[in-house]
């Protein structure tokens, strides 16, 4: 069995900064750049804005775009796909058209501080098996409940009783010589065996 090839060590980059890039103070693009807001987008897309402007990787844009929704050009700011009324009216992202929400545009770290608090709350409320989920009901409750039901089976036993009489009554009726005849019941409330014999009860 050969063994598994080792994983070379990922050697450094060719060409190491030795410090981080500045802009040019006197530049006045850097300021025109530096005065574009950044408004309507999600946290991941206001990160890549602002990384591009940090690092004048940011390009200007010089016409009016087409929005992807309304299909009309007046998107202004560059690297935005949707126009200010329809992002507004919607509530997304104008570059990636996510849903803004806390999730989306609040800082990370609050994010996940919510996540995790969120988890523990359903953690706290889980039941395992065997346990009961009302531990906390009283006594008193549990004999309401318990008298209930010994009342729903009294009454079933009462229906199953009185169903019982119906069916005797309706069984076969020993005549006096000990020989078994089948029988009804007339409308009059007499018994007639099964060659028409009507018998006084």
């Amino acid at each position: 069995m050969e063994e598994p090839k080792k994983k070379k060590p990922q050697r450094k980059q060719a060409h190491q900064n030795t410090f981080a890039f500045r802009h040019n103070p006197n530049s006045k693009l850097t300021k025109k750049i530096a005065a574009i807001p950044i408004t309507g987008l999600c946290r991941r897309c206001t990160e890549k804005i602002e990384w591009k402007k940090q690092y004048r990787k940011y390009k200007i844009q010089e016409h009016l775009a087409r929005c992807t929704l309304c299909l009309q050009k007046n998107i202004a700011l560059a690297y935005n796909i949707v126009c200010e009324p329809c992002g507004g009216a919607r509530n997304i992202c104008r570059m990636c058209r996510v849903v803004l929400n806390f999730e989306s545009t609040a800082p990370l770290k609050e994010v996940l501080k919510k996540q995790a608090e969120e988890k523990n709350a359903v953690g706290e409320g889980v039941v395992w098996v065997g346990e009961s989920v009302d531990d906390g009901l009283d006594d008193e409750v549990d004999g309401g409940v318990d008298c209930v039901l010994d009342d729903e089976v009294d009454g079933l036993d009462d229906e199953v009783d009185g169903l019982d009489d119906e069916i005797d009554l309706n069984d076969d009726v020993q005549s006096d010589d000990g020989v078994e005849e089948n029988a009804y019941l007339t409308s009059d409330g007499e018994s007639e065996n099964s060659q028409g014999a009507i018998e006084n009860p």
